[in-house]
């Protein structure tokens, strides 16, 4: 086929494109001022609704609670998927409002795409129940449990520490977007073997992963179910914060009191993303450092506890700039993806981000240079 057939099967793609556009926004589930809103809510996620580009006809939303190992797989998307996925990541529609000024939900943003022809991935992750929680705390830990800096943090018996997460505990971390959030029937029982559940509902393809799996198998079920080789890589975990010496400190202390596991050990997300085997394990795990009964919170002292901790608080929580990979297009951005990829590939550890403004700089300064060596050349001459 040579180039000018190439050229008016593209074109044709492209009309046929348009006119499932045009269907849809004749005749949707949707209000005309929802579809309105949808078309905003893409534009401002750069999602090109008429676009035949792959990165626009495939998106991934990786739609899960906080603090679950989601920001390493969206970096890790990014950085190995970039040229066929449009990677998206949200926790919730607060997120969607203050981020972006978007004012639908997140399942709207999912069914809209869905029904303009792309193909949707849309992906939770179940992490340890104890670990999450731990980490969820430590998240805002100086901006809204201590409201303090970091340095004061450290003068702070870590004791006080303790105490505080175990009033919360109960009240931490304790939802499955995939059984809660998606709206989707789900199976009975998680695959054990394949480490992974899919529930394919037309173009929408809902995915559960396991954190527990993501050394050993994400690499893998990945290169099944997006036909891509992603290589995966550890971004903005808790141990390499400004935190960290109070997290080690934490962890190295830290004992669990005896009604909180046995409160795990009953809860029907642990027994249904966990293997006999697996639950037995990680209980047994836990109860080498274990303690004496503790009382948390009870819902309206815990309401309480947020209402005063957010009066509070005078330090932002939103994290703008905290991935390897933001997704951004620029060419700078696709070189530094590159260079990154391939060093990755070669075994080596990366500790450094793409970063636009920081790239677009650098850039600025080479253009200047050479600006300055042309002139002195000149001169000379």
């Amino acid at each position: 086929m040579n180039c000018f057939h190439i050229l008016i099967e593209m074109s044709k793609i492209t009309d046929l494109i348009l006119n499932v556009y045009d269907m849809f926004m004749e005749s949707s589930e949707f209000s005309s001022d929802k579809i309105q809103k949808l078309k905003s809510a893409n534009e401002r996620l750069l999602i090109n609704d008429k676009s035949n580009e792959p990165r626009d006809r495939n998106i991934i939303f990786v739609y899960c609670p906080p603090k679950v190992g989601s920001t390493s797989l969206v970096s890790s998307l990014r950085l190995f998927g970039y040229e066929r996925y449009n990677v998206l990541h949200i926790h919730n529609e607060s997120i969607l409002k203050v981020l972006y000024n978007i004012d639908v939900t997140i399942n709207e943003l999912i069914k809209y795409n869905s029904l303009l022809g792309k193909n949707v991935y849309v992906i939770d992750i179940y992490r340890s129940p104890i670990e999450q929680k731990i980490s969820i705390f430590f998240e805002k830990l100086e901006k809204f449990h201590f409201n303090n800096s970091v340095e004061n943090m450290e003068k702070i018996p870590i004791e006080t520490l303790i105490t505080r997460f175990n009033n919360l505990f109960v009240h931490l971390g304790d939802n499955d977007y995939y059984r809660n959030e998606y709206n989707i029937t789900y199976p009975e029982s998680f695959n054990f073997e394949k480490k992974y559940i899919i529930k394919n509902m037309g173009n929408i393809q809902y995915i559960k992963l396991r954190l527990q799996d993501s050394s050993s198998h994400w690499r893998t079920i990945l290169r099944a179910v997006l036909n891509i080789d992603v290589v995966i890589v550890h971004d903005y975990e808790t141990a390499d914060k400004p935190v960290k010496n109070i997290f080690k400190r934490f962890m190295d202390n830290y004992r669990i009191p005896e009604n909180l596991l046995e409160d795990i050990k009953q809860s029907s997300d642990f027994t249904y993303y966990n293997s006999s085997s697996e639950s037995m394990s990680y209980l047994n795990s836990w109860k080498r450092k274990m303690t004496s009964a503790h009382k948390c919170f009870s819902i309206d002292e815990y309401n309480l506890y947020l209402t005063i901790s957010g009066e509070n608080q005078y330090m932002s929580e939103i994290q703008r700039d905290h991935y390897i990979d933001n997704g951004c297009n620029c060419n700078g951005c696709k070189k530094k993806r590159f260079n990154i990829r391939e060093r990755i590939k070669r075994g080596e550890n990366i500790t450094t981000k793409i970063k636009h403004e920081e790239i677009k700089e650098n850039k600025n300064k080479v253009f200047q240079k050479r600006l300055v060596n042309k002139v002195v050349m000149r001169m000379r001459m």
